[in-house]
Formats: C-alpha cells, structure tokens, sequence
C-alpha cells in the first residue's frame, strides 16, 4: 500500500467531473475575503488554487507535519487540529475526502459546529462504497484494499448516498443544500495525449450526466453542499 505523505498523495484534480471542480464551481462566485478553513488541506491545492485568484482569508488543518510546513505559504494560519481555532467562526469549511478516514465521522461534523456561523457552508466529498466497479467485485466475491479509489486502504468508515444523507441530517443544525457527483478521473489512467483529444471532454461530459442521472450506481464520489442554520 502506497505510503506517500498527504502533500504528494492528494493533488489538485481540475478535470471535469471532479470533486475538485465541483468545490472550485461553488467557491468561485463568492468573496475573496470569505473566511475558508480547509480541513485536511493535502498538498495545498485549493490554498494555492484560491490565492493565486486573490483570496486572503484562508486556513488550513493538516496533520502531517511535513506538508503542513511545505503548504502554508498558501493559509493565513496552518495547524495541526481544530483546537488552534477554538473560538473562531468561518464561513466556508472545505471536507474534501475527509470525513471517510475518521472512525466517528458523524461526531467530527457535530464537533465543527462550533466553528460555523449562521449560513456557514460545508463542502463535502466522500467515495461512493456503491459504485458500479465496487459492486463488481463483490458479486466476484472480492474486497481487497487498493492504494485509491472507494476502496482506499486508509478509509476507516464508508459511505453510499443514504447513509450519507442519515450521517448529515443526524447532526442538529445541518441541511443539505445540494448534491453532486464525480466521475473515475480517467485523465490519471490513459496516455496524457488521450485526455487532450476533443471527444474526451465530450465523453467525460456524458459519463458526469450518467452519475449524475444514477447516482447510487455511477458516482465515483458522492458530493454535498451543507448549510450550517443554527
């Protein structure tokens, strides 16, 4: 299994029908004063993505010491854990392929209430444990841990649409607001001048249509924007 830190692992996916243009479409239009905490900031690329566009007001959690030191240049303030931003409010907190490596997810997202105003918005991506390809190899009568992908062996807690929905509206104060899907990021797995021809944006297009048409089965990841009301 892959032992890559965090600042190596998790890159910035701009292609269509990632979770990463997802976050990007909902975060573009707002101020570039708005008050973001990145949790589990990875390499840094939404920190450096949203900086380089002018944004000032960001923040970032990360455990691992190593990336977090190579990726603050792009956060007002780094940290290790939420306990650095006790008693500070932000109005966007970003959980990109987060909250599937926690033990007790659904006490986490309760835990960051604290850190919301009223209106805060929560961007949440999480794998689909009931994707298509998953299903295949169950009904092969395998479930073997892989370096990425649902099946990632770092994942502690998995997630299908339902249960994601029961996990979010289990926590007082949190509505969903509006859901989304990614698609298999072909552009990692085809020779780099495949995934410049023409027809594989148009390809891509239709795949995120599909995922998006049926969810529970093609979603390569589950997406959702959570308002905070409390």
């Amino acid at each position: 299994m892959s032992s890559q830190i965090p600042l190596d692992r998790y890159q910035f996916k701009p292609y269509i029908g990632s979770s990463h243009s997802w976050a990007l479409s909902q975060l573009l239009p707002l101020k570039s004063d708005t008050r973001l905490l990145d949790v589990g900031s990875g390499s840094g690329a939404f920190g450096r993505e949203l900086t380089e566009r002018g944004w000032t007001n960001l923040y970032s959690v990360e455990i691992d010491d190593i990336t977090r030191e190579k990726t603050s240049q792009w956060y007002t303030k780094s940290a290790a854990t939420l306990k650095a931003f006790e008693g500070e409010k932000f109005e966007v907190i970003l959980l990109l392929d987060i909250i599937e490596h926690l033990a007790q997810p659904v006490e986490f997202l309760s835990e960051l209430r604290a850190f919301c105003n009223p209106s805060t918005s929560l961007l949440i991506s999480v794998p689909n444990i009931a994707h298509w390809a998953v299903r295949l190899l169950m009904l092969a009568g395998r479930f073997e841990y892989m370096d990425r992908g649902p099946l990632d062996a770092t994942h502690l807690h998995f997630f299908t649409k339902r249960h994601l929905k029961k996990s979010i509206e289990s926590v007082p104060g949190y509505v969903i607001e509006e859901w989304d899907t990614s698609i298999v990021p072909l552009e990692l797995m085809v020779p780099q001048w495949l995934s410049k021809v023409s027809i594989f944006d148009f390809i891509s297009k239709m795949r995120l249509q599909t995922a998006r048409t049926i969810p529970e089965l093609a979603a390569y990841q589950l997406l959702v924007r959570v308002r905070f009301t409390e």
